[in-house]
């Protein structure tokens, strides 16, 4: 079956697919869903398939609905439009073969199960006005630049293995399809898909891909209509277009919002005037009042079902008096209540979301198997475990992997603690890392400095002041290391992600090591604006509120737990993984929540939860055992 992918909004504010494809989305009208199947064709090095014919697109009318008492009407169908089925083909180079024969739709392109290393790679397509830009990182060669379609990538006749690759559509054809690839890798197998220029395949671990399998798939969206005083209802529009009108004073008074996601629904409610808050609806119901002449004040959308789970639903208001509000997403209140300001437009679009859970310190007892669980239960796209781990002898690390890969089947990457290191000796990164082994494609050495892009978030994982078997950093200012880490933060701020930094020894903390990592570094990470700085070492938990200044002189920006991204950076330790719980110091101004054994209410084992689409970023203590304590905050962008 053909997989699909929504159109999303990605991090740099352009209309893409997501990085995380959904398997069976279509594209989204209102009223009316087209069918149309995108055939994928994977040639030979030379020979280009034709695009492949589809059937004529065929209008269906939306299932009667029988209006709700005070409903108001059935909006206008969005306009049907046809949907072309381009064709991409990939020719794999392969050690001691060469060029192997065409495959087609995503079939296998190269081996498996052969130890034959892929070599080179040619991506093409015959679509009008369409190319593919690829590049490919080969081993002693590091990244080639960037080629544009027919040309190959990678090398023949050196016998040099290629260990990433990164593919994009442009031209016509990106504006209704997304280009879907993932590698099979020596040592670790077939890796999840990825999209629009997403690393697939390792850096700096000299493993070789053997395989890929590349794909089309069409963009799905959502569908908005309004019903605006003295118009009625006006087209439907798609893909956070404006439904409504602006700079007229005209109330928006009911709303549409549709999906044909199989499996998947849109449920909403609006804040009416002299009404307040409707009760929630779904889709196909509308929200608001025709008839009436009631102005629609605020709205709250969430999308259930299947998609859900990949994607969120964003939106945004345009208020009379005030105009275009930030995005809001997942139920948060777009509009206002109390002000007697209508909505006079919104925006709807579908998002990349991105799911990340963290814990440290946990050792293999009870309380950590419990934590590994819950994390496992949220199907996280990353699962992060910020050192301190097995807290066992050299050797036993497999057990560990075993404990963990029982209860968490996502992709889980470590990274060095101090009891890791050369000193203490509790398990050695490296063999961690071979028994949990990247398995999404990270830039940097895996286990001690590494990034990794997951849709709308880049997380960056360190060691500081970590003694390893490569050496010990300590992120000071004017050292390599520091100059690497503020690269690789302006670099994901430029594409507008949001950033992630995770580490295993905090110097903000209540914890009773104290500053454990240099204060330059949290100089770092507070000056240039980190959003989320996640650490351990401290068997415990804390969260601050958003801060700026200095280590030595931080000020809270903002503490009600609402935070605008830029203004500051958050910090957390989730040492409170499972191993020897300890004591908090006072909670002192900087502090939105502490726990340790001495709190009231008791201990709280457990791990950050971390959800992100463009727009926002949600924060919260997951709790898998013991105390009462509950923590949370969100980021929006301004």
């Amino acid at each position: 079956m053909t997989s699909t992918t929504p159109r999303v909004t990605a991090p740099d504010g352009a209309r893409r697919p997501a990085r995380a494809p959904a398997t069976g989305l279509v594209r989204l009208v209102a009223s009316v869903a087209v069918a149309a199947t995108a055939s994928v064709a994977v040639a030979a090095s030379v020979a280009v398939t034709a695009p492949v014919a589809t059937a004529a697109p065929v209008a269906v009318a939306a299932p009667a609905v029988a209006p709700l008492a005070g409903a108001p009407a059935t909006p206008p169908p969005a306009r049907a439009a046809a949907v072309a089925s381009p064709a991409v083909s990939t020719a794999a180079h392969v050690a001691t073969i060469g060029w192997m024969p065409a495959v087609t739709d995503g079939a296998t392109a190269g081996t498996t199960g052969r130890a034959l290393d892929l070599q080179a790679l040619r991506v093409t397509t015959t679509v009008p006005g369409t190319g593919i830009r690829y590049r490919a990182h080969v081993a002693t060669v590091g990244w080639q630049p960037w080629r544009t379609s027919p040309d190959t990538i990678g090398t023949t006749g050196r016998s040099l293995r290629l260990e990433a690759l990164q593919i994009t559509l442009t031209g016509d054809a990106a504006a209704r399809y997304g280009i879907e690839y993932r590698a099979h890798v020596a040592g670790i197998g077939w890796q999840p898909w990825r999209a629009e220029g997403a690393v697939a395949g390792t850096t700096g671990q000299g493993r070789a891909v053997e395989a890929v399998e590349v794909r089309l798939a069409p963009l799905p969206s959502v569908s908005t209509s309004a019903h605006v005083a003295t118009i009625g209802w006006m087209p439907a529009v798609t893909d956070g277009a404006t439904a409504g009108t602006t700079g007229r004073a005209l109330d928006l008074q009911a709303l549409r919002v549709t999906t044909t996601v199989h499996g998947t629904g849109i449920r909403y409610r609006a804040h009416v005037a002299t009404v307040g808050w409707q009760p929630w609806r779904t889709s196909p119901d509308t929200i608001g009042t025709t008839g009436r002449s009631l102005r629609l004040e605020a709205l709250q959308i969430t999308l259930t079902g299947d998609a859900a789970a990949r994607y969120g639903i964003e939106y945004r208001a345009h208020v009379a008096g005030i105009g275009w509000q930030p995005w809001r997403a997942e139920g948060a209140v777009a509009g206002t209540t109390g002000q007697g300001r209508a909505v006079e437009a919104v925006e709807v679009r579908l998002a990349s979301r991105t799911r990340i859970t963290a814990t440290a310190d946990t050792g293999m007892a009870a309380a950590a198997q419990g934590v590994f669980a819950g994390m496992g239960a949220r199907r996280a796209d990353l699962n992060l475990v910020l050192g301190d781990l097995s807290y066992e002898p050299i050797g036993r690390e497999p057990a560990y992997c075993a404990m963990v890969r029982a209860r968490v089947s996502g992709p889980t990457l470590v990274l060095a603690g101090n009891h890791e290191d050369v000193n203490i000796r509790e398990g050695t990164i490296e063999n961690f890392a071979r028994c949990l082994p990247d398995r999404v494609g990270v830039t940097g050495a895996y286990g001690k400095d590494y990034w990794v892009d997951s849709g709308p978030v880049r997380t960056i994982l360190i060691s500081p002041s970590i003694a390893l078997s490569t050496g010990t950093k300590t992120y000071r200012s004017g050292t390599a290391a520091a100059a690497w880490l503020t690269a690789a933060i302006r670099q994901a701020r430029a594409e507008g992600r949001w950033v992630v930094v995770g580490m295993h020894l905090p110097c903000l903390t209540v914890g009773i090591h104290g500053c454990a990592s240099h204060p330059e570094l949290t100089d770092l990470l507070i000056r240039e604006r980190v959003d989320l700085v996640l650490a351990g070492h401290d068997h415990n938990y804390s969260r601050s509120h958003q801060l700026g200044g200095t280590t030595g002189a931080p000020v809270v920006v903002d503490r009600d737990g609402q935070f605008v991204r830029g203004s500051g950076t958050v910090f957390a330790v989730v040492g409170n993984g499972g191993h020897e719980a300890r004591t908090v110091g006072p909670q002192t101004a900087l502090w939105a929540a502490v726990n340790g054994t001495n709190s009231p209410g008791g201990f709280v084992y457990g791990f950050a939860d971390v959800d992100a689409t463009t727009s926002q970023l949600s924060y919260r203590l997951v709790r898998t055992s013991g105390g009462t304590l509950t923590d949370g905050f969100t980021l929006t962008r301004p």
